[in-house]
Formats: structure tokens, sequence, C-alpha cells
């Protein structure tokens, strides 16, 4: 063999693993850019859940502030009943 030989094998094995790299370096970036996606949406439908969250949270507060006006007008209402009727008997 001869020294053009050598340096004609060294630079296909050169091609073949600057080839190689290119390669995995594109398969990892769009592996790593699926895997952002992923997250992203993840946490959009994390920040739709909150947000539906909060606003059952705040329509529960206000029938619960309803029910207790609701039970202190029934609450009055069964005292003046009950004062009613001790003046009866």
């Amino acid at each position: 063999m001869t020294a053009y030989e050598w340096q004609e094998v060294i630079g296909v094995i050169g091609m073949f693993a600057l080839l190689i790299l290119v390669v995995t370096v594109t398969i990892w970036q769009i592996g790593a850019t699926a895997r952002t996606k992923a997250v992203l949406k993840q946490a959009e439908e994390h920040r739709a859940l909150a947000e539906t969250s909060f606003k059952a949270h705040a329509e529960t507060r206000e029938q619960l502030s309803e029910l207790k006006d609701s039970v202190g007008d029934i609450q009055s209402r069964m005292a003046n009943l009950e004062r009613i009727l001790k003046e009866v008997d």
C-alpha cells in the first residue's frame, strides 16, 4: 500500500464518523424538540386546569355565601316561630 491509500482509508473512516455524528446529533435534537413540545403542552394543560379550578372555587364560594345567608334567614325565622309558639303556650 502506498501513503495515499492510507490517507484515503483514514479519510473514508473520518467521513463515516462525521456522518454518524451528524445523524446522531440530528436525531438527538429532534428528540429534544419533541420532549420540549410535550412539556409545553403539559404546562398549558396544567394552566387550563388551574384556571378551571379557580373558576369552580369562585363559584362554590359564591354559592356557599348564598347558602349562609339563606341559613341565617331560616334560623331567624325559626327563632321568631319559637318565640311565637312560646307566647301562645
